[in-house]
């Protein structure tokens, strides 16, 4: 059979046979298998579609790897940032901490020799207790500023 188009002529279908005979169409196209046929008529119905739909689906396909190329440089930029910051903060609250322990550590030092100078003023004096006083006097003290619990009130919150 010959390739048929149909038209519609005052709402009844008419058929055109574009082949030169219906004899010459069934002879042309007994050597033609029917899935072959198939195809050809697909192609001639959708073949304009079909290219048209898979440039549309090649140029979607190329901007959504675009965007996820775009989005993975931005996602791995602003994680290198990140992480810049915050190892400049830890560096930052390392030398801190570091500076402080030192800044604790001379001072503790200093009021440790200062207590020692005096024991040893007392060691080789006869002991009043105007000496002992100020040596207490100066262990509170310093036992203040070191917030160290005195044995008074260790007692106190029993």
């Amino acid at each position: 059979m010959g390739l048929v188009e149909e038209t519609k002529h005052d709402g009844s279908k008419h058929a055109k046979d574009t082949g030169a005979k219906a004899g010459q169409d069934s002879a042309n196209s007994a050597g033609a298998e029917p899935k072959d046929r198939v195809e050809q008529v697909r192609e001639i119905l959708f073949g304009a579609q079909r290219e048209e739909y898979d440039r549309r689906f090649g140029e979607l396909e190329e901007l959504i790897a675009k965007n996820i190329s775009d989005v993975n440089s931005e996602t791995t930029r602003k994680i290198n940032a990140l992480r810049n910051d915050y190892d400049k903060r830890l560096a930052r609250l390392e030398e801190l901490l570091i500076s402080n322990i030192s800044e604790l550590s001379n001072g503790t030092s200093g009021k440790i020799d200062a207590l020692n100078d005096v024991i040893e003023e007392i060691r080789g004096e006869k002991v009043d207790k105007a000496a002992v006083k100020k040596l207490f006097d100066q262990i509170l003290s310093i036992s203040r500023e070191l917030d160290i619990t005195t044995a008074d009130e260790i007692s106190n919150e029993k």
